[in-house]
């Protein structure tokens, strides 16, 4: 037991031994270590380090342009193609020569008229009706007239012819006049009458039938009068 107690003691001793020579070891390195002289200095070692910076090359961006505001524009739309006009015929005012008309009724011819205006009845032997017409300018110029009794014709609707005793400008039923000249400026008007001689008083005789042709250019105008016996 003792020799172990020894060999112990020995082994504590020499790990304290190492233990101490490892905390002086230190204080002998600077024992060992040479004393500077008092004109040597102490020189620092000092660390440079190269701090050069890359730079990288970086491409400018273009600099942004403002872009124009877009205005639209009005949408074009396509007209629809015109259609053919087709010539178109002038149609003539002249009344129709197979026309028939009534009292008051106007009958024209190019740029005159002719209108029966007016019925009167007459008790007298030498005038039994008188018409009267009523001729109008239309044109732009003066225009002359010549008024003949041949011009005039009557008829009953019993086929009887009736004479034609005169044209006036005054009297209803004229029998004094075979023709009548005047002049009818642009626009005016003017009545002339127109006397007849039958026999109105057969109560047969309903209407009577007057054609007026050769005035100016006047070719077959006819009214119906009615007859009231």
């Amino acid at each position: 037991m003792t020799d172990k107690r020894l060999q112990l003691l020995a082994v504590i001793f020499a790990g304290l031994a190492c233990f101490a020579a490892y905390l002086a070891l230190p204080q002998m390195q600077r024992w060992l270590s040479p004393k500077p002289t008092p004109n040597q200095s102490t020189i620092t070692p000092v660390l440079e380090f190269s701090t050069s910076v890359m730079l990288s090359t970086s491409t400018p961006h273009p600099t942004q342009l403002l872009q124009p505001t877009y205005t639209p524009y009005p949408t074009y739309t396509v007209p629809p193609p015109k259609p053919t006009s087709t010539p178109t015929t002038a149609i003539s005012q002249d009344t129709p020569s197979d026309t028939m008309l009534d009292v008051g009724q106007t009958w024209r011819s190019g740029n005159i008229l002719l209108t029966l205006v007016d019925v009167y009845f007459s008790l007298r032997s030498t005038c039994t009706m008188g018409l009267a017409f009523q001729l109008e300018n239309d044109s732009s110029s003066p225009v002359i007239f010549t008024l003949r009794n041949n011009e005039f014709n009557l008829e009953d609707n019993l086929g009887n012819h009736w004479k034609t005793t005169g044209v006036y400008h005054v009297n209803r039923c004229p029998v004094t006049s075979d023709s009548f000249d005047f002049v009818l400026q642009s626009g005016e008007n003017l009545d002339k009458w127109v006397g007849f001689l039958g026999n109105a008083t057969d109560p047969a005789v309903e209407y009577v039938i007057v054609t007026v042709t050769g005035i100016l250019n006047f070719d077959g105008a006819k009214w119906k009068v009615p007859i009231s016996n």
